[in-house]
């Protein structure tokens, strides 16, 4: 009898120290669990503050930064044509010139000499602008609409052309002008330049030969222009 409130003392002291130990183990849990939420609670205020600073750098930016091209840009700059309607175009050569609409067979548009003219229409010439692309991006020829120009993607190739007016009073202009037109032109206008500038001497027409002699040193081929008169007069 002497022996069991010993054992009773026993388990009271064992419950009271498992209960100690759960209380341990979860004040431990709880304060685990704060710490974590605390780190939680940190990454989500720099992932909030990153996102804030993108924001303010994209408000911000240059706005040349922020375009992006897209193709339908361009359908700000395209102009309706009517199939239709006829197109001025000029030779620039002072040489015939055939403008076909295909490589075989097609219609045939002539031009004989240097500012003859012809109207093609614009249904035609796209075809002519198809099949003679050299020809209408090295000046040849001069196609007298700049919506047309604008619309075959050409505006790049005429910075560099002259026009009719311009060829034939070349001489007209001041020496400095015509070096620098003549130095930034096609050498198919050169061309023309001079062969027009030949006619004019062997028509025994008055030249500024100081004028002359700018121009063929000018020309992307130099020329003697007064060598290149006596010759073929001859």
């Amino acid at each position: 009898m002497a022996g069991r409130p010993r054992k009773a003392t026993t388990e009271v002291s064992s419950t009271d120290t498992a209960s100690v130990t759960v209380v341990n183990n979860t004040s431990s849990e709880m304060e685990e669990l704060k710490k974590e939420n605390a780190e939680l609670k940190e990454q989500m205020k720099l992932i909030l503050e990153k996102l804030n600073v993108n924001s303010e750098e994209k408000v911000t930016a240059p706005e040349s930064e922020n375009i992006s091209y897209s193709y339908d840009d361009d359908e700000g700059n395209f102009v309706e044509i009517n199939p239709m309607k006829p197109i001025r175009v000029v030779s620039l050569s002072d040489g015939g010139v055939n403008l076909k609409t295909a490589k075989n067979g097609g219609k045939v548009f002539r031009l004989d000499k240097f500012g003859h003219s012809t109207s093609i229409t614009y249904s035609d010439l796209q075809d002519v602008i198809a099949t003679c692309r050299p020809l209408i991006e090295n000046g040849t020829v001069y196609i007298c609409n700049k919506d047309v120009v604008r619309n075959n993607y050409l505006e790049e190739n005429y910075k560099h052309f002259l026009t009719v007016d311009t060829i034939s009073n070349i001489l007209s202009f001041n020496t400095e002008q015509i070096v620098d037109m003549v130095k930034n032109t096609t050498e198919p206008i050169q061309e023309s330049i001079i062969s027009l500038i030949v006619k004019k001497i062997n028509n025994g027409e008055n030249v500024d030969m100081n004028k002359v002699n700018a121009i063929g040193n000018a020309c992307k081929t130099p020329c003697d222009i007064m060598a290149l008169a006596v010759k073929l007069k001859a």
